[in-house]
């Protein structure tokens, strides 16, 4: 169907870009601001599971360092352990 306008020109709607635009720009903002969100929500859960971690590990540390032979248990270095 064709739409004719026989108004003259000053009385006719025109058509704005910004009444256009509008709704595309108010769903980018949307948008933005969710993935915003999401991935603030992902740092910070990436961030406390890094922490937890790290506390683990500062626990764990000493007992890595004695079976992966850079510290001994009795207190002697690699050069005492060498020489017997």
């Amino acid at each position: 169907m064709i739409k004719i306008n026989l108004l003259p020109q000053e009385l006719r709607k025109k058509m704005n870009a910004m009444r256009i635009l509008s709704p595309l720009v108010i769903l980018a903002a949307v948008l933005f601001l969710l993935a915003t969100f999401f991935f603030y929500g992902d740092y910070f859960r990436a961030r406390s599971v890094y922490k937890s971690v790290k506390k683990e590990w500062v626990r764990v540390n000493p007992a890595m360092a004695i079976l992966n032979g850079k510290v001994y248990p009795n207190g002697g270095g690699r050069e005492e352990r060498d020489s017997r």
